[in-house]
């Protein structure tokens, strides 16, 4: 079974700037500039599912993403993946009231070392400095790991199974 956890950060409203996935085993990817394709995003994912199957894929994320990631590359994501939104998957599974990814990572002790605020962001983004811009990347890639952990501890805390996931899974 391959997962997928993805993050985005839309800096300017609904421009994807940056797209973070980790997938464990492979390299750090993260799409941005002119690397922010279609066809880059739809080979990490094809790379990633290889081993596992299509069927057993799944791909999470905190909140619209996936539904952002269809619209702007004009794919149907949840046609081939599991497409788990976590803020689901804690809101049926647990009984914790707050499921922001930030209090998840401070409820389950969690360690950031990238704390960047929505104002932060384009500013630091649109810095002609490189070391500015490498923070949002390091940001993003954080949260993408971050992601990783929150859903493990749903998985070994709450015992939730990769069938509970099937059954809260978007649809088309």
């Amino acid at each position: 079974m391959a997962d997928i956890y993805i993050d985005c950060e839309w800096i300017g409203g609904d421009y994807l700037t940056i797209l973070g996935a980790y997938s464990y085993g492979q390299n750090r990817f993260q799409l941005y500039s002119n690397t922010l394709t279609k066809n880059r995003l739809s080979r990490f994912l094809n790379l990633c599912s290889e081993y596992s199957g299509k069927s057993d894929t799944f791909l999470f994320c905190h909140g619209p993403d996936i539904g952002k990631i269809e619209s702007y590359f004009g794919i149907d994501l949840k046609a081939k993946y599991y497409c788990i939104n976590t803020i689901t998957a804690f809101r049926t599974y647990t009984k914790l009231k707050d499921v922001s990814l930030s209090h998840l990572e401070t409820y389950f002790r969690i360690d950031r070392n990238y704390v960047l605020s929505l104002q932060e962001m384009p500013t630091l983004w649109h810095s002609p400095n490189a070391r500015d811009r490498k923070r949002v990347l390091n940001y993003n890639w954080e949260d993408c790991i971050n992601l990783w952990k929150v859903v493990m501890q749903l998985k070994q805390k709450y015992h939730v199974t990769p069938g509970d996931l099937k059954k809260i899974a978007m649809s088309t």
